[in-house]
């Protein structure tokens, strides 16, 4: 039934999952409230980092803002769209929505 795989094999697919952050099983382990995914921690390494730098910087640099660069970037604001185009933006998404016909 399935595929069988060693003793050694399965330890080390279970020592992987540990090891990853996003599995339930390394958060449960951990005994955390939630499953923390990398966008998360990615964000909150480069927070935690940012507030490091900032303290620990020369007297003279410590008013300056830093920045470390997240993923999302840091790009200009989003456009404004008209109502016109907003309507039509989401009719589109309305007609690909897996919940459009669900009330």
């Amino acid at each position: 039934m399935g595929v069988s795989v060693t003793y050694g094999e399965a330890a080390a697919l279970i020592r992987e999952l540990a090891r990853r952050f996003g599995s339930h099983y390394s958060a449960s382990i951990e005994a955390w409230d939630f499953v923390p995914d990398e966008g998360y921690l990615g964000f909150l390494i480069g927070a935690l980092l940012e507030g490091y730098i900032s303290t620990h910087r020369d007297e003279k640099d410590r008013g300056k803002p830093i920045s470390i660069p997240r993923p999302w970037g840091s790009g200009k604001p989003s456009e404004r769209v008209t109502d016109e185009e907003f309507d039509q933006l989401l009719a589109e998404f309305e007609a690909r929505s897996a919940f459009r016909n669900r009330d």
